[in-house]
């Protein structure tokens, strides 16, 4: 039976006032654990600025780690291409030497 149903079943049925009170308040009570406060509660609105803070906060993420990678990769392959050129000038030091 619903909350109303069953209020409006004992407002029309009892005849005392307390007991009439004491109908209302339990069925306010019983409302009042099925549903959360109004508070407790995201609006659509917060639900779309949370979504776009949480995209922006992704974006910047993978911006710096793209800059990270970047960086890495070029010290890398910059390391290997400088010892790659010691090792050639070594060689043609070596090669002078020798002769």
């Amino acid at each position: 039976m619903s909350i109303a149903l069953k209020v409006y079943q004992g407002l029309t049925e009892e005849t005392d006032e307390k007991v009439k009170a004491k109908l209302i308040a339990d069925a306010f009570e019983e409302l009042e654990q099925r549903y959360p406060e109004v508070k407790d509660l995201a609006t659509g609105a917060q639900l779309t600025e949370k979504s776009l803070l949480l995209q922006k906060e992704i974006q910047n993420s993978k911006i710096e780690m793209m800059g990270k990678m970047e960086r890495q990769t070029w010290l890398y392959f910059g390391g290997l291409t400088g010892m790659a050129t010691i090792l050639i000038a070594t060689m043609g030091l070596m090669i002078k030497f020798l002769r």
